[in-house]
This record gives structure tokens, C-alpha cells and sequence, in this order.
């Protein structure tokens, strides 16, 4: 094989490889806008059930467990909200 047959080959072979790079890329970008709508979905639902959960609380003392987990839940989605918003700013 001459330098100028693997040259071409490795040129074609690197193509190839780039051309793969962008289209994962692409798709990590798109999982990533996915992944940021079911966060904020799943942020609406834990304040709605929270919301829910006070309110039964309020009338029933023994609903305060449920209450409490349905905060936490909560919580638990704004955490992910940081994260998400912080990858999101680390990307060039």
C-alpha cells in the first residue's frame, strides 16, 4: 500500500469517525432537551400533588407522612432542575 493509498484511507476512516461523533452528539443533545421537559413535567406534577397533599393535611393530621413525601418529591425535582441547569451552562 503506497502513502498516498493510506493516507486516503485514514483520511476516509477519520471522515467517517467525525461524521459519527456529530450524529451522537446530536442525539445526547436531543436526549438532554427530553430529559429537561420531563424534569419541568415532573416539577409541575410534585408542586400540584404537594399543593394537594397540604391542603388534604390541613383537613386530615394523618395525611402529614404523605404530605412530607410529596415535598420531598419535590425537592427531589428542583435538585435535578440545578443539575440539569448547571450542565447546561458547563456546555460550550
Amino acid at each position: 500500500m503506497t502513502h498516498k493509498e493510506l493516507r486516503a484511507k485514514l483520511l476516509a476512516k477519520l471522515a467517517h469517525a467525525t461524521a459519527a461523533q456529530k450524529h451522537v452528539r446530536q442525539q445526547l443533545h436531543a436526549i438532554e432537551q427530553k430529559a429537561v421537559e420531563w424534569e419541568e413535567q415532573l416539577g409541575h406534577h410534585a408542586d400540584a400533588a404537594a399543593k394537594v397533599m397540604q391542603s388534604s393535611a390541613d383537613r386530615n393530621p394523618a395525611l402529614e407522612m404523605k404530605h412530607r413525601t410529596a415535598l420531598a418529591g419535590r425537592a427531589r425535582c428542583q435538585q435535578l432542575q440545578a443539575v440539569l441547569a448547571h450542565r447546561g451552562k458547563a456546555k460550550p
